[in-house]
């Protein structure tokens, strides 16, 4: 029997609804004359256009909708027919076409159920790839579970007649490029284009949140609906439906690089087929669209639109939501600047570009400020691990406009739930998912709640009841800025302390406010914060007493400002340039300032006549640099123009010219103020007489010279955009320019202090050498990349200012890094430190600058340098070294002073178990899991090898004289070994488990061990007889520790249990019993009189040791407890799975001081002294805590908050962040500023 091809029936009931099959063929060639739907695949390689991209469809589709809209149009004509019913898929009722694309149709369409219009996506070519199809079925039944207002809403997703469609939201309104096609070009502000892309990065946001990822935002999948919001369309639907079978190849791959029919991608295109309800992937049909605007999705191809695609996607490589990001700052970047931020004729040259990160210089009238310039710059980074860490911290650095904060529109959600626990329990995880218009918008409903307790409490009540929910605010946003283990959002250690110090109530006696406040007055706080730039910061330079910082940078303008105060000067800007300032410099006196500019002119300024400034002179071109002579009476300065110049302070004196016939990028004076070193974009470095005479030329270089420096000795160094460091030692050997530092990329910074000269490239390296010196050492690999490296006067670091904002400290022996300063929110360019080493003030893209203490005492300090999980941690007998062992077969020896590395004792394969520093401090033994035994003899760093035990050793013990050492072994044996010459003394054999742990008694004639068997056995060192066996635990042993005296062994067992063993006969023990689960770890207190157990129940507990009787339960932890020890002044340290550290205070009702830094479980915990405690964690990091720090006294943290800042928070971040009514946050700022003298 045959079918009806169309509908499915049989000829018969094809007939008997009177339609003859002849009929219907020819119906079908008129339709399909007047309107080609499918058009036959093209061969392969053949060229396409972008009305053919669009149009390519899989052979034996079903006949389309639209075929089936046209033949009944063309029946009515011919045959005089009724029209047939609306076409029905589902149980939508198809309407009309919107728009259609290379992925499929999209009709409007109405829901007779839900009484609502929608909109209907067919999708082409699924029939035949079914993988593919089910792939795009669970991707967009995903989304249909995705509700957010920036996000097209996918309601349904079925099959009609083998072919995939989606029923979604319909929009009305149009696109994205239509309505930046909309704007008035002379009128748009970049604020008003910037609102809908963040409204869209909030739907991109959402998905990422939902593990969804786009991969073809463009404009033209954004919809920009009549009710004003923003919506994006067509979630990842290309990427599920092609590409499934195969790898995708590269661009080099596909040969496209010749293709001289693609467009080149550097401007907009247009979408003349777009619909005012929906747009698709590629709404347009016209044959004259740039095909770099077309997107890419057949099989085996790339996926996405040339023109929006990261590196990783014309490389076929795995994409991820940075590259939704990468899209997204392509089409941002288009919409500021009317242009895309690369170009290229054909897509081999587009991706080119793309990989090589050449991105177009924007248009000279554009007027979007730098830093968001800067900003955008970074989501366009190559490299995806580059870009912004996610969608959310590239919004956050959107919205962080200096001068003008503006909101996005957030949907509520559950906010309810998450501020009920904020003000109940103030739970960190709770708290980060307040939004921040949310929290503003609850707290404005709230303070109306609080005008009507007035009336009905009476005042008094009323304001105490404000007071906490204002404090309950101040502790929320304060998580949002202290520290967290993954940078997503902004992270100020500075801002934290702000709003610490406002908090008022009993809140201030709470654990979480204590813990608080102590951890963050034991990190990097800005001491002052200046704003006052409208952009980049370009220059810094201190007075000579450090009592002043001046700044330059976009706008022009010079401030100067009190490091005392942090208030600005009240002339400022002591100087206002027409253009940006490009460098600033003090006279030696410090009275008399320079300033150079881009609008060409030099600037003076004396603190003599501090409310004026005059013109010293004026180049021809950009001034790059400026600089002083040692006299201070003449001023050298550097030109776009060509030139340098000799300008005299004193304008009576004559100017010299030096003509180096190129822009000249630096200019310095010798030490001596007898010789003038310029660097050019010809690649050549001049040296001059002061005179104005040419005596040398450098010329080894092959790119643009930019730093240059003198040393004492009165040779040259030159660093060039080649990345090359030279050499130019006197005048017989200039010539010869020797290359002494080689970076990758351009060299951005060049410094000196003594002999040591540190460089700084654009990839992120910092490398250090000394003049006398044949190799260099690497202080900071490639990576994060970096500008300026600043070496204080004094200590012992390089301090290296990154893009990501951080500024970090970095040892000048090892390159480690010792602690990082956070806060700025945007690309860190400029840095300098005083005379003295005490300051340092940093400048960012942004426009503020910083002013940071070098001097604070950090809280912890992470000792960094293993790859695996920290096993061990062993202190040497007067507390100055310790010892760290890791699964990486490493162990490190660090200073416990400081925490710098002062040595690496092994590089094996197999994992160590456990260390031990010899009483005396020469010896260092270390466990294996596979090779034995390393015994160290740290005076002559020899090492021998100790082979007797087959299976992996868990423990060792020096005796007291250092002469022997146990180990402990899972062979069921301890080995006792002379440490003078490596020789066995004796192995005990007798435990029939494990044998876990090993102890010497004083004087080390007698040695315990205790094992899975659960016994504890004691032993002659010298036979190896078996002298006791303590019996009475029901589990392994899992700890062993000894009384300060000797006299008394206390174990912990698996059993739930600890003991306390007297003597040798094993009825006299002491059960300690209370834990729930293993007890972990015991330990005695420095005179012996009390026990500390540590559980995986999750408590430790004190008791005493004369009676067993408990003195006390430790239980605040959220993990297992896997450490406990005494510390000095009463105290216990805790350490938990649950991350944290916890101090508490023995006899003490409040709770402990919570420590936190660690980002896994913390696994042991060692003191050094009565100061310091060193704690080891699975993150392959240890910490060491300064607890002298450590205060319970909530009035003197406080204070100690606020004598650590002179910043206030200003009006319209405490509106935004705290909800406050802008007279309010008036108020309380101009508080703030009278306190501190402002």
């Amino acid at each position: 029997m045959e079918h009806d091809e169309e509908r499915g029936e049989t000829r018969e009931a094809s007939q008997a609804r009177g339609r003859r099959p002849s009929d219907e063929r020819t119906l079908d060639g008129i339709a399909e004359t007047l309107a080609p739907e499918d058009p036959p695949r093209p061969k392969a390689g053949a060229h396409l256009d972008s009305a053919e991209l669009d149009a390519v469809s899989i052979p034996d589709a079903p006949i389309s909708l639209a075929a089936r809209q046209r033949k009944a149009a063309v029946a009515a004509m011919l045959f005089d027919e009724a029209p047939q019913r609306p076409v029905q898929i589902a149980r939508y009722t198809v309407l009309r076409e919107l728009g259609r694309g290379g992925m499929g149709l999209v009709y409007l369409a109405y829901d007779d159920q839900l009484d609502r219009r929608i909109a209907l996506k067919l999708l082409r070519g699924a029939k035949d790839h079914s993988v593919a199809a089910d792939r795009m079925q669970r991707e967009a039944q995903a989304m249909a579970r995705l509700s957010h207002p920036n996000v097209v809403a996918v309601y349904e997703v079925g099959s009609f007649e083998g072919q995939l469609f989606v029923a979604m939201e319909y929009v009305a309104g149009r696109d994205l490029r239509g309505w930046l096609d909309s704007l008035d070009a002379a009128q748009r502000s970049w604020a008003e284009i910037l609102e809908p892309f963040l409204q869209a990065g909030e739907g991109l946001a959402a998905a990422h949140a939902a593990g969804i990822v786009h991969r073809d935002f463009k404009p033209d999948n954004v919809l920009v609906g009549n009710d004003g919001r923003v919506r994006v369309a067509d979630f990842g639907l290309a990427y599920a439906l092609e590409g499934h079978e195969t790898p995708s190849p590269s661009v080099l791959e596909l040969d496209l690089a010749a293709d001289e029919g693609f467009g080149t991608g550097s401007k907009p295109g247009s979408s003349p087929g777009s619909s005012p309800g929906f747009a698709t992937a590629s709404s347009s049909g016209s044959s004259r669209h740039n095909k770099l605007d077309v997107a890419l999705t057949k099989t085996g191809a790339m996926v996405g639109t040339p023109a929006y695609m990261a590196k990783e996607q014309f490389a076929g490589a795995r994409t991820n939501a940075r590259t939704d990001q990468f899209s997204f700052c392509v089409a941002l970047w288009e919409g500021l600047y009317g242009q895309r931020p690369f170009a290229g004729n054909s897509l081999g040259a587009l991706a080119r570009a793309v990989s090589e990160e050449d991105i177009l210089e924007p248009p000279s009238h554009a007027e979007v400020p730098e830093w968001l310039r800067a900003v955008i710059a970074r989501g366009l980074s190559a490299d995806p691990d580059e870009r912004w860490p996610s969608m959310r911290a590239l919004l956050d650095a959107l919205v962080d406009d200096p001068d003008v904060r503006r909101r996005r529109i957030l949907r509520t959600g559950a906010f309810g739930l998450s501020l009920a626990l904020v003000l109940t329990s103030l739970s960190a995880v709770a708290v980060t998912k307040v939004r921040q218009s949310q929290r503003q918008s609850y707290w404005n409903d709230f303070t109306e709640d609080l005008l009507e307790l007035e009336r009905r409490r009476g005042l008094e009540q009323a304001t105490d009841d404000a007071r906490r929910a204002r404090d309950a605010t101040r502790m929320s946003v304060f998580r949002r800025f202290g520290r967290k283990a993954e940078a997503v959002d902004h992270e100020d250690p500075t801002t934290a302390a702000l709003l610490l110090r406002e908090v008022e109530t009993e809140i201030r006696e709470s654990q979480a406010w204590i813990s608080a406040a102590n951890q963050t007055l034991g990190r990097p706080i800005s001491h002052a914060v200046f704003e006052g730039h409208e952009g980049l910061v370009h220059t810094l330079v201190f007075s000579p007493d450090a009592q002043t910082v001046y700044s330059g940078g976009a706008g022009g303008k010079v401030m100067r400002w009190s490091v005392e105060t942090g208030a600005a000067d009240p002339e400022t800007p002591i100087i206002q340039h027409e253009q940006s300032v490009t460098s600033l410099a003090l006279s030696p006196d410090g009275h008399t300032l320079v300033s150079a500019s881009e609008d060409r002119s030099v600037h003076l300024w004396t603190d003599y006549a501090p409310t004026s400034s005059r013109e010293l002179t004026r180049h021809g071109g950009g001034v790059n640099q400026v600089r002083f002579d040692p006299s201070g009476t003449r001023v050298l300065t550097a030109s776009e123009d060509g030139s340098a110049r000799i300008v005299s302070v004193d304008t009576s004196a004559e100017t010299l010219t030096l003509d180096a016939g190129s822009p000249v990028n630096l200019a310095t004076f010798s030490p001596d103020g007898r010789r003038v070193l310029t660097g050019s974009d010809d690649s050549k470095g001049r040296v001059w007489t002061a005179h104005g005479e040419l005596s040398a030329t450098l010329s080894a270089h092959t790119k643009p010279i930019y730093r240059g420096l003198f040393t004492a000795a009165g040779d040259i160094l030159t660093g060039s955009d080649d990345g090359t460091v030279r050499l130019w030692r006197g005048a017989s050997r200039w010539a010869d320019g020797e290359l002494f530092i080689q970076h990758d990329s351009y060299v951005s910074d060049l410094d000196q202090r003594g002999q040591l000269i540190v460089s700084t490239s654009t990839d992120g390296s910092v490398i250090a050498r000394e003049l006398d010196a044949s190799i260099s050492r690497q202080l900071r690999p490639p990576g994060e990349r970096a500008w300026t490296t600043v070496l204080p006067a004094v200590g012992q670091h390089a301090i290296v200012l990154s893009f990501d904002g951080t500024v970090e400290l970095r040892r000048l022996s090892d390159g480690s890094l010792e602690r990082s300063l956070l806060g700025h929110r945007q690309a860190l360019y400029v840095g300098a430190a005083d005379s003295t080493g005490r300051w340092l003030a940093t400048g960012s893209f942004d426009g503020s600058v910083r002013l940071w203490p070098l001097d604070r005492r950090p809280l912890s300090t992470a000792l960094r340098g293993h790859s695996e999980a920290l096993t061990d941690i062993a202190i040497d007998h007067v507390g100055q070294r310790l010892l760290t062992t890791s699964r990486d077969g490493s162990a490190r020896l660090w200073s416990s002073v400081d925490g710098h590395q002062l040595r690496q004792l092994s590089a094996s394969k197999s994992s160590i178990n456990t260390s031990e520093i010899s009483p005396d401090g020469r010896y260092v033994a270390l466990a294996f899991v596979e090779e034995g035994i390393q015994l160290w003899d740290t005076e002559r760093w020899e090492q021998r090898v100790l082979a007797e035990h087959k299976t992996a050793v868990v423990d060792l013990a020096f005796d007291s004289a250092s002469a022997q050492l146990g180990s402990a072994s899972y062979d069921d044996r301890a080995t006792i070994w002379n440490v003078a010459d490596g020789s066995i003394r004796s192995v005990l054999r007798g435990h029939t488990g494990n044998v876990g742990c090993i102890d010497f008694e004083p004087g080390g004639q007698r040695v315990a061990t205790a094992s899975d068997d659960a016994t504890v056995r004691i032993w002659n060192t010298s036979s190896g007889a078996l002298l006791t066996t303590l019996n009475g635990h029901e589990g392994p042993i899992r700890d062993l520790a000894r009384s300060p005296d000797g006299h008394t062994l206390a174990t912990a067992s698996q059993d739930g249990t600890a003991r306390l063993w007297p003597d040798s006969n094993p009825e006299h023990a002491l059960v300690l019993a209370g834990h729930d689960a293993s007890v972990w770890r015991v330990s005695f207190d420095a005179t012996g009189e009390r026990v500390l157990t540590a559980s995986t129940d999750g408590h430790a507990r004190v008791w005493q040791t004369a009676d067993g009787a408990l003195l006390e339960t430790l239980s605040d932890h959220g993990g297992e407890v896997w450490a406990a020890i005494f510390l000095p002044g009463n105290r216990v340290a805790t350490a938990s799975s649950d991350q944290t550290i916890r101090i508490w205070t023995i006899g003490d009702p409040r709770p402990p001081i919570v420590l936190t830094g660690h980002d896994a479980s913390v696994v042991g915990l060692a003191a050094t002294n009565g100061r310091s405690l060193v704690s080891i964690s699975v993150d392959a990091t240890a910490r060491l805590w300064d607890l002298e720090q450590l205060s319970y006294d909530a009035d003197a943290l406080q204070g100690a908050l606020f004598a650590s800042t002179t910043w206030c928070l200003a009006p319209h971040v405490r509106v935004r962040e705290l909800g406050e009514s802008s007279s309010h946050a008036a108020r309380n700022f101009a508080g703030c500023e009278e306190l501190h003298g402002r």
